[in-house]
């Protein structure tokens, strides 16, 4: 394995889970597609036992954008600010990719996307970068571990549609 998880960590990723699912079934327009509700919680299954395993790109919470300070973390992504070149290079983020798995340093994502050293959020890019300032690449959260029981480990393979054999 890429990170030890204690059992608390794996807990409060399967009521994440768990809540994802709630929200979605509740969506009645969701529901008159079932396939596609099915599919997207599939994917998401997936893409939570993938970041068991990978870990692409790791970077500190401080470059985080938009999504910051929300609420919840069911549903939506908070953006990675890619506006300054050099932290760009320094965290090897030029060749980040729709569907790489993350993992943020610094960031809980417990009750909410916070700021809080230690802490550690494995997440999935699911949107392109933006010229909008604050915005970015976007990130939503997978596993979250306030105390900083996730050790990443970093992976080139670590791309849903890798795990997947899709690419």
């Amino acid at each position: 394995m890429s990170f030890a998880v204690n059992s608390l960590v794996l807990e409060e990723s399967w009521n994440l889970a768990k809540a994802c699912f709630l929200i979605v079934r509740k969506d009645k327009e969701m529901l008159i597609y079932p396939a596609m509700m099915a599919g997207a919680v599939l994917l998401m299954i997936l893409a939570f036992i993938a970041s068991l395993f990978y870990n692409v790109y790791v970077f500190v919470a401080s470059i985080m954008g938009s999504g910051l300070g929300a609420d919840q973390t069911y549903s939506g992504d908070y953006d990675i600010q890619m506006f300054d070149e050099s932290v760009v290079k320094e965290y090897g983020l030029e060749d980040l990719r729709l569907g790489d798995l993350v993992a943020i340093q610094d960031a809980d994502s417990s009750y909410g996307r916070v700021y809080l050293k230690g802490a550690v959020t494995i997440g999935i890019v699911v949107h392109s970068n933006c010229v909008i300032s604050g915005y970015g690449p976007g990130v939503t959260t997978l596993l979250t571990s306030r105390s900083g029981k996730i050790v990443p480990r970093i992976s080139a393979d670590a791309n849903i549609a890798r795990i997947l054999n899709l690419k």
